[in-house]
């Protein structure tokens, strides 16, 4: 299994670094010599009442669901959490992808 993201990716405004954590667990997989068959998500984001903090949710997701998508991988399970601040300062908000993988049948 990879587990791969980085908070920044959230606060950007291009809305196509979102779907990076997907890729780049699907090609931590990959370089191992195995294939990506399947995913589980930790998103870890502020107070959602606060517009700019769903903002990022919401793209997130929509960047998470095209990367996944495009890669033929189902998301199978995961977690959300919100209203992750600090005295009233949100913490960076976290995706975090990871892809399980098959290396072929066990005998």
């Amino acid at each position: 299994m990879a587990l791969d993201g980085n908070g920044r990716w959230c606060i950007s405004i291009h809305g196509s670094v979102r779907c990076h954590a997907v890729a780049e667990a699907a090609r931590n997989v990959a370089c191992s010599g195995a294939t990506p068959v399947g995913g589980t998500i930790g998103l870890n984001f502020g107070n959602p009442e606060k517009p700019h903090i769903m903002w990022q949710f919401s793209q997130t997701i929509d960047g998470i669901t095209k990367a996944c998508e495009e890669k033929e991988i189902p998301i199978t399970g995961g977690n959300v959490s919100f209203y992750n601040e600090t005295l009233g300062e949100a913490s960076i908000s976290t995706p975090v992808a990871g892809d399980c993988r098959h290396f072929g049948r066990c005998s």
